[in-house]
This record gives C-alpha cells, sequence and structure tokens, in this order.
C-alpha cells in the first residue's frame, strides 16, 4: 500500500534495520538516533532515517554505510522496501493489480551470528508467507551455517534442540543456568552441528507431527552416532504441531515435557500407545488417531521451586504495566486521564522510557468509547509532541466496546485480528477503553457482577490475541473517574481499587 507521493506506509525496511540494531542491544534514544554498531558507541550517533521507501543511514563518528549494514548481518539491498517484501502473487492477481490476499508483515528477525558473536545473516520471518504458506523466510546475506546463538552453545553445558528460532527464543526464557536452546537454520542437520554439542548434553524438542519427528529422529541418530548424550521430549500440550514455544506459552516448566522412549527412533519402533501412568508419558501410535478426549478446561500450575517461570511475565513499561493484566488509571474529572494514558501509548509505540522506566515497543489499540469528541485533537497533539512515534502503531476506535456483552466483544476482537494487527509493525502491546461508564453500559458501577463480567470479558479479548500474534498477550487499561469520596479510590464497587 503506497500514499499519494509514492511512500509506502508499512516501512518495511525501517523494522528490518530497527530489528537487525535491537537483536545486537543498540540502543536508541528514540527521536532516531541510535548506538552505532560498527563501533564501540556509549553516546548514540547513528541516524536512522526512513525516507522514499529506504533507509538512510549516517553515523556522525564516521562509519561508512556499508560497514553499518554488514556489522548487523544484513546487505546493502536490505535498505530498501521493494527486494524485503515478499511478493504476494496468485491466481486472479497481475503485476500493478491489487491483490485480494492479506499483505504479508515482516514479524521477527534473528541474527546468526560466529562463534565470537560477530554477525554473520539475519533470518526474518514474514506472515502470511507467499504460495498461501503460514510464514516465509528471508536471509539478508544467505544460509550461514552455524546453530542460532552459535556462543551461548559453546558456552553451556546443556544444549536444547528446537526446530525454529521462535521455539529456542520461548525456551530460553525459562531455561536454568548453564543450560540454552537452539535450532539450525534449515531443516538439514550439518556435521558441523554436531561437533559443536560433542561433551555435551542434549535434549531435542520433537514437534508434535510427523516432520517434526522425523527431524528429531535424523538429529538423535546423528548425536547418538558421535557419543553425545541425548534425550528426546516433547511439548507438554498436547494439541497438534505444539512445540516448545506452545509448552513455555501455557505456563509448563522445563521439567513438565514428556519424555520420549529412544525405541521410537531405532529401526521400524512406533511411538507407544498412551501410558495410564502420566509420568511415563507415551504417546500413539505414529499415523493412529489419538482417543478423542472431552474438551475440558486446563490451568497453568507451576511447582514452588519454579516460581521464577510465575514472576517472568513480559513487561509494556518495566516495574508499572505487564503483558497479560488488567489496570485502571483513575481521577477526578479534568485531571488529564486520558492525556497520561495517551504519553503511556507514545512511549510505548516509540520504545523509549516512560519515566526512567524501560518500554517494549509495541502497538496500541486506543478505544475512544464517549466518541470522536476531542479525541482527534488530542491526538494529532500526540504526534506533534512526539514526531518519532511509527506509522500504524497507534489505533483509535471512535465507538464503545461494550465489555458486558460478550459477543461485541468476540466481534471487536476479530476485527482488530482481520484489520488493524496485520498493519502493525510490532505485535499489539496495549489497549486502553476510555472511559468505564462508557464502556459498560446498562451496567450497575456499584455491583461486583457488573465488573467482574467486564474483567472476564477484557481478559478474554487479550488472550486470543496473544494466541493469535504468537508473541505474548497485550495488557489492558481501563479509564476511570473517582467517586465523591475522592479518598476511597474509583467510582462504583470497592472490588475494582
Amino acid at each position: 500500500m503506497t500514499t499519494a507521493g509514492g511512500m509506502r506506509d508499512d516501512r518495511h525496511a525501517l523494522f528490518v534495520v530497527e530489528t537487525a540494531l535491537r537483536a545486537l542491544d543498540r540502543s536508541t534514544n528514540g527521536k532516531g538516533m541510535w548506538q552505532c554498531p560498527a563501533h564501540d558507541d556509549t553516546d548514540p550517533s547513528l541516524s536512522v532515517k526512513y525516507e522514499g521507501e529506504k533507509v538512510l543511514l549516517n553515523c556522525f563518528a564516521g562509519c561508512n554505510t556499508k560497514a553499518i549494514v554488514e556489522s548487523v548481518g544484513l546487505d546493502l539491498k536490505d535498505l530498501f522496501d521493494t527486494p524485503v517484501v515478499p511478493k504476494l502473487m496468485g491466481p486472479g492477481t497481475h503485476p500493478g493489480r491489487p491483490s485480494s490476499r492479506r499483505k504479508s508483515v515482516l514479524v521477527a528477525g534473528y541474527v546468526y551470528t560466529d562463534r565470537d558473536d560477530e554477525p554473520l545473516s539475519t533470518k526474518t520471518r514474514f506472515e502470511p508467507g507467499s504460495n498461501g504458506r503460514s510464514k516465509s523466510f528471508n536471509w539478508s546475506k544467505g544460509n550461514p551455517h552455524v546453530l542460532y546463538n552459535l556462543r551461548g552453545v559453546i558456552e553451556v553445558e546443556h544444549v536444547h534442540i528446537n526446530e525454529g528460532e521462535k521455539a529456542a527464543e520461548a525456551l530460553n526464557r525459562i531455561l536454568p543456568s548453564g543450560h540454552t536452546a537452539t535450532c539450525a537454520p534449515t531443516p538439514e542437520w550439518e556435521p558441523t552441528f554436531t561437533e559443536h554439542l560433542i561433551g555435551k548434553t542434549v535434549t531435542i524438542w520433537a514437534d508434535r507431527d510427523d516432520s517434526g519427528l522425523a527431524q528429531a529422529a535424523n538429529v538423535y541418530t546423528q548425536l547418538m552416532t558421535a557419543g553425545i548424550e541425548v534425550e528426546v521430549v516433547q511439548s507438554a500440550t498436547t494439541t497438534a504441531k505444539s512445540d516448545a514455544f506452545d509448552h513455555v506459552e501455557a505456563g509448563h516448566a522445563v521439567e513438565d515435557a514428556i519424555r520420549m522412549d529412544p525405541a521410537v527412533f531405532s529401526g521400524d519402533a512406533e511411538l507407544y500407545k498412551e501410558d495410564p501412568e502420566p509420568e511415563i508419558g507415551r504417546l500413539p501410535f505414529i499415523g493412529e488417531e489419538e482417543p478423542k478426549a472431552e474438551a475440558r478446561q486446563r490451568w497453568p500450575i507451576f511447582w514452588s521451586q519454579n516460581a521464577d517461570a510465575i514472576a517472568s511475565a513480559e513487561y509494556v513499561i518495566d516495574d508499572l504495566i505487564h503483558a497479560g493484566t488488567v489496570g485502571v488509571i483513575y481521577g477526578p474529572s479534568g485531571t488529564l486521564k486520558t492525556m497520561l494514558a495517551l504519553d503511556f501509548a507514545a512511549h510505548i509505540t516509540q520504545g523509549i522510557p516512560w519515566r526512567d522506566m524501560k518500554t517494549r515497543q509495541r502497538g496500541v489499540v486506543y478505544v475512544a468509547a464517549e466518541g470522536k469528541g476531542g479525541i482527534g485533537r488530542r491526538i494529532a497533539g500526540l504526534h506533534i509532541e512526539h514526531p518519532g512515534i511509527p506509522n500504524n502503531m497507534i489505533a483509535v476506535v471512535t465507538r464503545s466496546v461494550q465489555l458486558l456483552d460478550t459477543v461485541a466483544v468476540k466481534e471487536f476482537t476479530d476485527q482488530l485480528i482481520e484489520e488493524v494487527l496485520p498493519k502493525m509493525p510490532f505485535p499489539l502491546g496495549m489497549l486502553f477503553f476510555d472511559t468505564y461508564s462508557q464502556s459498560t453500559a446498562g451496567g450497575a458501577e456499584n455491583e461486583v457482577a457488573t465488573l467482574a463480567q467486564a474483567e472476564s470479558n477484557a481478559r478474554t479479548l487479550i488472550s486470543r490475541i496473544g494466541e493469535h500474534q504468537g508473541s505474548g498477550e497485550p495488557a489492558g487499561c481501563i479509564v476511570h473517574h473517582n467517586g465523591k469520596d475522592k479518598t476511597r479510590g474509583p467510582r462504583g464497587t470497592s472490588a475494582m481499587f
């Protein structure tokens, strides 16, 4: 999609460059200046600008553009939108004619490095992928032929092998000290990968599908032949195609993984039928239909010794707002509650600190439930105050979403998934509902049941968004008024306070 002037409004090249910089822990002042990766830069001296479907780089310390892009594992072509965005061509589409298919969006970038942590190539992930696939990948400088997170692999004693980078990153969030997760850059397991694992303990996480089992069997055989101590496990989540990412997202600890019998990978041996004793964790035969169990609710359960996993919720604003939570901003009329919420939004969408608290760069949806009113002027003023807010990062809804209406919440969630999330260059991180009274029309503010229903529907919305984008749940925030007695907190039931 282009504007009248011909500039792409999705800024894919900028996202690729910024993703690569963040992968190397380069910091930014939020105003287009970054720490240059081509020299020892303590004070951001690299200007990163997006103009005319390309990224312009200017290091005030004198580093040339080629040195800068190579230092983050990219190539000069990655500074331009056109070579980066996959072409989506299918039946009924023609060059120059808009396609009816959903636009492919860059959702992640993974930097492969050598043993000294020097960038070799960056793998970028697009969703949906080309040719009808759910995802596709591009390499900035081709297949690097090294394991992902190679330096980490070399430094630890226990390595966990996954099928992809997304699963490896998720697993690394919960692994104990002395462990790290990795994957091969492609489905092909190369002999040099085995060499880096000699003398270590290895756990292979097999995806729950036929191709995942076949790939795990191949790696298992090569490692066992090299005399490496290996075990194979699967996610404790039993849905088809589940992997380590699903295991972590479901709240499971590393110890909850289902161990597989090594006989699975010897000769024509097949997977065992499910054993009535859960600690054995055997699985059905390959190709055999699993008995259909009754649908039932499941709750995330942690053992006390794994308490760190409970406290590891991803922050939106560090020490203030955490992903998956629902909070409240409240105060008397005229105390700039909306402006505070929008100030949060401005900092979150740029990934810059809010009052010295780190933020994670994410998109924002702002539901102005009181209607258009003055929200347009406030948003315009916000962009003047914060010119660094990227395009398509704040979606403003000018009609209330009734949080007491389960059907309305479902339809609103569907619309976000279909129309908003595909256009956001970053995952959605925050939803604001301004105000509570306008979002709960027909409810009784003084009744706990009204609050409970509104909160339940809000959490369902957040959960569905998290499941869809696969990168964590957003946080929710409700803007509300004080009661007559300002010392007694928000108006209505005391359960909110």
